[in-house]
């Protein structure tokens, strides 16, 4: 199991040279439907240069309140403002972000809010 699982992330993280041999594998053993490439399933966010620290705490709570922001802005059912939410929840323990759902529902959510 734990070769399968290093296989995977070597898969994932090598690059082309993986990727070919594994379609040339597949070619060989007649797969019906094409592989699903591992790493289009997960989500990540990408590099962001205002938190190049390992810590990303501060990109965390930055990326709630940009959703928030968005939100107020462009309205909820915006698609771009989903992004921020993508971030968020990658980065931030479920447990804050109960947290602060709470305190923006009750009002005490400490952020500056946008005005027109």
């Amino acid at each position: 199991i734990v070769l399968l699982i290093l296989f995977w992330l070597c898969f994932c993280l090598s690059g082309c040279t993986l990727r070919l041999w594994f379609k040339r594998l597949s070619r060989s053993i007649d797969v019906e439907e094409p592989p699903v490439d591992p790493c289009k399933q997960f989500w990540h966010p990408g590099f962001d240069a205002r938190f190049p620290n390992m810590n990303q705490t501060k990109r965390c709570w930055q990326n709630y309140v940009d959703y928030l922001r968005c939100q107020e802005v462009l309205g909820e059912d915006h698609e771009p403002c989903e992004y921020f939410k993508k971030t968020y929840t990658f980065l931030c323990p479920g447990f804050w972000i109960q947290n602060w759902d709470d305190q923006v529902a009750n009002g005490v959510f400490p952020r500056r809010k946008y005005h027109d």
